[in-house]
């Protein structure tokens, strides 16, 4: 699966460069979402706030925030992410690949050109994101899950219990190591944090932090015991100046 984000100040672009990457996923067979975005400004924000994209196409002629400007807040934000530049003239070109973009595309934007970049940026994406998955053992059997995706991991009874973005509850194994050993690699990943012993919280999805709680993106409340409050606080504050402060 692909989601890709488009963003261009040109409506008839956007419409164009859109039906361009459509009639490609109908014909490679590729799932996924597209999202389009007149504002620059606004697709900074999404992401500042948890939208994730795996592919960006973005124009560097932009009001306000500049395609050059907004692919370095991408790449700060979601470093495995690819960003295909489309524009007018080849004088940002440097910039851009200095910027790590897969491709520079100079408008009108050919079909042909754009199926290439696509077929490269589908090829790094696959291996970005098996990179990215995680294999669950449960009762139901072996259960293959992206890490994005988890908001958080609960240990109940020696039990892991899986909450995923969509709503999802994978139930592990009863372990027989600690916490932290039973759902590894989780506990490994500077993405999470742990607020409590019986906790490890993706922090793409915390939204609020006050004294011995912290909410998520879907108003679930977990607890922060004393004894992690200033690592946590320490962790996720970092958190923030890497990515900006979540909407509530």
């Amino acid at each position: 699966m692909i989601n890709t984000a488009i963003c261009d100040s040109s409506q008839a672009e956007l419409k164009t460069t859109g039906l361009m990457i459509q009639n490609w996923m109908k014909h490679s067979g590729v799932k996924g979402k597209i999202e389009s975005y007149l504002s620059s400004v606004t697709l900074a924000e999404e992401v500042k706030h948890g939208a994730r994209f795996d592919l960006f196409i973005i124009a560097v002629v932009m009001p306000k925030l500049d395609g050059i400007a907004l692919g370095k807040l991408i790449q700060k934000t979601l470093p495995n992410a690819e960003i295909i530049y489309i524009t007018n003239s080849r004088e940002y070109a440097l910039e851009a690949f200095e910027n790590k973009a897969l491709q520079y595309l100079i408008k009108p934007v050919q079909e042909e050109q754009m199926i290439d970049a696509l077929n490269q940026a589908q090829t790094l994406i696959k291996i970005s994101q098996a990179k990215e998955i995680i294999n669950i053992k449960s009762k139901t059997g072996l259960c293959t899950v992206r890490i994005p995706e988890i908001m958080y991991v609960e240990n109940v009874l020696r039990t892991p219990y899986y909450h995923l973005e969509n709503g999802v509850t994978i139930q592990g194994l009863v372990n027989r190591g600690t916490f932290d050993q039973a759902i590894a690699p989780i506990s490994t990943l500077p993405g999470f944090v742990s607020p409590h012993k019986s906790y490890w919280v993706n922090m793409v999805y915390i939204r609020v932090v006050v004294s011995g709680k912290l909410m998520l993106s879907n108003r679930e409340e977990l607890p922060i015991s004393r004894a992690r409050a200033a690592a946590l606080n320490r962790r996720y504050a970092k958190y923030l100046e890497q990515v900006g402060v979540p909407k509530i």
